[in-house]
């Protein structure tokens, strides 16, 4: 299940990457980088059973 999840995230990963990169070059965003950095955070909401109710 896990390996499932890091290739899920990881297809995510490429396919904003370039929505990314098009749209940097669609909206003529100037930079003097060679590469833009941006930060990428990824939540996996889950629930466990309670036992108690």
């Amino acid at each position: 299940m896990q390996q499932s999840l890091a290739r899920h995230f990881l297809s995510r990963n490429e396919k904003a990457l370039a929505a990314i990169s098009d749209l940097i070059e669609l909206n003529g965003i100037a930079s003097d980088l060679a590469d833009i950095p941006f930060h990428i955070t990824s939540e996996h909401p889950t629930k466990i059973p309670n036992n108690q109710s």
